[in-house]
């Protein structure tokens, strides 16, 4: 602890242009270093996978989405970031008959937990009946997608 706090006090006593300018030669070494890789290299945005992208595809006659981002998830109240988010959905389709609406985020499929619209036809092309727990208003709902959908 005492050297933590040795080397603290000796970072304070440093002017900025001192503290900036070791970061600059660290930002140096970095550029570097990725020059010299042989792998590429990836910046923190371009690591998301492209299977948890914002495409809105069509699903059981609704068009849905993966749940992409902190304001999604905040949005519907979600514990977590995954699930798949009905965008729209019409009374008539096999979605809208099951009881599904717009806004609902189906987060499990049978024993499956959903992170990804690849996740959700995987498990509803395994089924003949498909139960579905559904997160609405802020609460877990269970419901059934009828076979034949």
């Amino acid at each position: 602890m005492q050297n933590l706090t040795a080397a603290s006090r000796e970072l304070f006593r440093r002017s900025p242009d001192e503290v900036f300018g070791s970061f600059d030669d660290l930002y140096q070494q970095v550029l570097a270093d990725k020059e010299q890789s042989q792998d590429r290299w990836h910046s923190p945005l371009e690591i998301r996978p492209a299977a948890r992208d914002g495409r809105i595809v069509t699903w059981q006659g609704a068009k849905v989405k993966n749940v992409v981002g902190m304001g999604e998830v905040s949005a519907a109240g979600l514990p977590g970031e995954s699930g798949v988010l009905m965008v729209e959905v019409p009374a008539d389709s096999a979605a809208g008959k099951a009881g599904l609406r717009a806004g609902d985020v189906i987060l499990k499929a049978g024993d499956t937990a959903i992170s990804t619209i690849q996740d959700l036809t995987r498990a509803s092309q395994q089924a003949t009946s498909l139960k579905l727990e559904v997160w609405r208003d802020q609460q877990r709902k269970g419901m059934t997608l009828p076979s034949g959908s």
